[in-house]
């Protein structure tokens, strides 16, 4: 299960999504703008009662406490009277309830009226659980391609991470995606389960609801790009800077192999650019070609969606797109940032 959406005896799933299906297809998606306790009532992660005991073992048929040691555990949401194990962790521990880790939507829903929740889930057998808010100040660069901004909360319940908030424009909706949002990620707040994690998230929350700052300086780097005219000949030169040409000839070392996938790349790139590249079956170019915006995003698609090691499988693509390859984005971060210096390089 690359989702690793948690699943339950009932045929039900730990996740909830607003409107739109997440790729898996799982959970129950609703209609309406829901509060915070209402979507963790549909992802099925409402009043675990998530608690510790000291761990013990059975050796030699004796039960034996493990010295500063001990279990974290929780009510099984779907059948009663059940106790799931989550994981085992040591003394500093402190236990982080779901309805405490979503706490941090609250304020920036009270702040903002047409902010709403997007997606809740719970992935590892309940061991991680994640939440995405939409925010209202989705924009269109160039007055036509929308782009949208979430909150994003994270945490475990086994030690494995402690408390992540931060803005992503990533919807989250699986355990690479998770990863994804993480990556694209900035302002982020961390907490670790520890005695003093409610005043930090306290401080957090109030953080996080002022902090929309990045999101502006995002578009306006979009916003400029998308008022730089690229020609084909331009895309070009852009596709060499960020991905140079290898150096073959008769008496070279390398395999000609590597200038082979070069050359692909760079077809396959020009493809996208031209809306001929037919995988998805969707017009993504058509409003865009012609602009630094477009040139990104064309090199952005080549990535996600047409592998030139993997397999042309279509599920496959769906899956690499959906956030299944935490390399291919950090090729897309490395590439990114080279475009953009290339397009909008600082004045010294």
């Amino acid at each position: 299960m690359p989702d690793n959406i948690e699943r339950f005896s009932d045929g039900s799933a730990a996740f909830a999504g607003f409107r739109t299906p997440a790729w898996h297809g799982l959970g129950e998606i609703f209609t309406e703008r829901a509060t915070t306790e209402q979507v963790l009532v549909k992802a099925r992660m409402a009043n675990w009662d998530v608690r510790t005991y000291p761990e013990v073992s059975i050796i030699e048929g004796r039960e034996v406490q493990i010295p500063d040691r001990f279990v974290v555990v929780r009510n099984n949401p779907v059948n009663k009277g059940q106790i799931d194990g989550l994981g085992n962790v040591g003394t500093r521990y402190t236990v982080v309830q779901n309805e405490q880790v979503f706490a941090f939507g609250d304020a920036l829903l009270a702040k903002n009226p047409d902010a709403q929740w997007d997606t809740a889930g719970s992935i590892r057998r309940g061991r991680t659980i994640f939440g995405c808010i939409k925010l209202p100040e989705s924009v269109k660069i160039g007055g036509v391609d929308a782009v949208d901004q979430y909150l994003m909360v994270s945490s475990s319940h086994d030690g494995s991470s402690g408390i992540v908030a931060a803005n992503t424009p990533t919807r989250v909706v699986c355990a690479n995606t998770l990863r994804i949002g993480l990556i694209n990620a900035t302002h982020t707040f961390k907490a670790r389960h520890t005695a003093s994690v409610d005043a930090r998230i306290g401080e957090a929350r109030r953080a996080l609801a002022l902090s929309q700052d990045y999101f502006e300086v995002f578009v306006n780097t979009a916003e400029q790009l998308a008022d730089i005219t690229v020609t084909d000949a331009k895309l070009d030169e852009l596709i060499e800077t960020v991905y140079p040409k290898p150096i073959w000839t008769e008496e070279s070392t390398d395999p000609r192999n590597s200038l082979t996938l070069w050359e692909n790349r760079g077809e396959l790139i020009r493809k996208v650019w031209n809306g001929e590249a037919s995988t998805t079956g969707l017009d993504t170019m058509s409003t865009i070609k012609g602009n630094g915006w477009g040139a990104l995003n064309a090199l952005s698609e080549a990535i996600d969606w047409y592998p030139t090691r993997k397999s042309g499988n279509p599920k496959f693509a769906l899956e690499r797109a959906a956030g299944f390859s935490p390399h291919a984005e950090q090729e897309k971060s490395k590439m990114a940032k080279q475009l953009v210096a290339t397009l909008l390089p600082v004045e010294a």
